[in-house]
């Protein structure tokens, strides 16, 4: 919740970079960052009152001051994808990881093709 609180009034963030480079490393809101952050206020300021700065983001309900594993996480982003995909018409087998590699980049292509077609048309 620290690290939140720097991000939400300095627009930056503390990063930890263990494997090389600096041992520690500031990464920056960009401009729709700060556009998001500013959307989100009253979820932001809802954490704050329901957590300590010490406390984690996302934590379990059994065990309020340890952190989720990284597996808990990716198991419930994958469980809400699949409802995603429940809903869209050709139904992809989408998850956290081909989402990443695959599908966002092909939304992406999608999104440049129709902005490439208003501006023409």
């Amino acid at each position: 919740m620290g690290q939140l609180e720097t991000l939400l009034a300095e627009r930056w963030i503390s990063i930890d970079r263990l494997k090389r480079g600096p041992s520690n490393h500031k990464a920056f809101l960009t401009s729709e960052g700060k556009k998001i952050v500013k959307a989100r206020k009253k979820d932001f300021d809802f954490l704050f009152l329901m957590k300590n700065k010490d406390s984690y983001v996302f934590t379990s309900d059994r065990e309020p001051n340890q952190m989720l594993r990284r597996e808990t996480i990716t198991m419930n982003v994958n469980k809400v994808m699949d409802a995603v995909s429940e809903g869209l018409p050709s139904k992809p087998n989408i998850t956290s990881h081909s989402f990443r590699i695959g599908y966002i980049n092909q939304m992406g292509d999608e999104e440049r093709q129709n902005r490439i077609s208003t501006i023409k048309g």
